[in-house]
């Protein structure tokens, strides 16, 4: 047995990963306190500025994780632009998710952040950031390096939730127990402590032409007007949100034969494994467009099918953004994973999920998943019924 098979057998381990968690919290808090007393001679000799939203001309918000924590972002962009009408207002964001924001009206300018550009790069691109001379940093993403852009951007005021050791980075800091709301409301919480009133919660996204144009194509190609169309997402970022394949396969065929549905399998180049998987284990034949990474293509198709069926995932969150109904498959009860924090948004969805009491919850614990394996396919198609008796097609079931 090599060493390097025994380090990896060890972190396995609950105790330890326990152990490695609870060090990395206390390496937190020593990063945040060693981080004041850094600036702390600065901010002595230095005039702090009161907050007015009168002097607010230039906001950048900061959201640079997934798809799903973008999307729930939206509300956040439509209240600073209702509250701030003449600010100019951009958005920093990675290349993986940049395609959301395609025609966000409310949005000047999107700012991308490559993660793997070369260190000169990352160099001029905090330059490029000091160059729009922002007053205000909205940090939504939870993560010392979003909070750390903020201040290198050079942002008068920054406010955020103080997470991961960067609560020195930011002027303003949002109580945590916010954070464990659902995920639309703890993004306001961030903006409403510097009076921003919110007239709309409702997550918005925009569809360009040519996903529009390709999702029409797909649909006439196929046949598929006056259909009852499924399309079913399989995928998730993490293993422990997502369903199990064999169950997915079930749940297709049965839709396909006992309602007549056209299934849609929907995936990135990263759910090809998956996806082939649900395909191997079918008796009947769904439909898969050639997405390719492409997040409009992606929610083009999703606006024109009749419901969605996946897991705790971001296109799960696109999906009730663009209004087509939902049923989510959720798992774990930790809070930072629950339905109350990840649900889909709005009225409408079905969330199934097992109530389970597994003390000190945590995904990466875990090596079973029995929270999602007790979820059976009686259990979403029950769900699913629902959500078809709903659209009472022409056609019948």
């Amino acid at each position: 047995m090599t060493i390097l098979h025994i380090i990896r057998k060890a972190i396995k381990n609950k105790f330890i990963k326990n152990r490695l968690r609870d060090t990395k919290d206390i390496l937190y808090i020593l990063v945040d306190l060693l981080g004041s007393l850094v600036l702390f001679p600065g901010r002595l000799f230095s005039s702090e500025k009161e907050f007015s939203k009168s002097k607010i001309r230039r906001i950048l918000i900061i959201r640079m994780d997934r798809i799903g924590d973008v999307v729930l972002s939206m509300p956040v962009v439509k209240a600073l632009r209702d509250n701030f009408a003449e600010g100019f207002i951009g958005f920093l964001t990675t290349s993986y998710t940049e395609e959301l924001l395609i025609g966000n009206r409310d949005i000047n300018e999107v700012i991308v952040y490559e993660r793997k550009a070369a260190m000169l790069t990352k160099i001029k691109f905090v330059r490029k950031l000091r160059g729009y001379k922002f007053d205000l940093a909205v940090v939504l993403s939870p993560y010392f390096t979003s909070a750390l852009f903020a201040y290198l951007a050079g942002a008068t005021f920054r406010i955020g939730y103080p997470l991961n050791g960067s609560g020195f980075l930011l002027t303003t800091r949002i109580d945590i127990e916010k954070h464990y709301k659902h995920e639309v409301e703890a993004s306001l919480e961030v903006i409403r402590v510097i009076g921003v009133k919110v007239y709309d919660k409702n997550p918005a996204l925009a569809i360009d032409k040519d996903a529009e144009a390709y999702a029409e194509h797909f649909f006439t190609e196929h046949n598929l007007k006056n259909n009852l169309v499924i399309c079913i997402h399989p995928g998730g970022y993490q293993e422990h949100t997502r369903w199990m394949p064999e169950r997915y396969a079930q749940v297709a065929d049965r839709l396909m034969r006992q309602h007549k549905a056209r299934v849609i399998l929907l995936g990135s180049e990263s759910d090809k494994r998956i996806l082939e998987q649900i395909i191997g284990l079918m008796l009947q034949k769904p439909l898969i467009p050639n997405l390719g990474n492409s997040l409009q293509r992606l929610a083009g198709i999703i606006k024109k099918s009749d419901i969605f069926l996946g897991n705790n995932s971001g296109p799960m969150h696109i999906s009730a953004a663009l209004g087509t109904p939902v049923v989510a498959i959720f798992g774990a009860i930790h809070p930072l994973d629950v339905e109350t924090k990840w649900a889909p948004y709005g009225e409408g969805h079905i969330v199934v999920r097992k109530q389970m009491e597994c003390i000190g919850c945590h995904p990466g614990h875990c090596r079973d998943y029995k929270c999602m394996k007790m979820v059976t396919v009686e259990d979403v198609i029950a769900a699913l019924e629902i959500q078809i008796n709903k659209i009472r097609k022409p056609d019948g079931d």
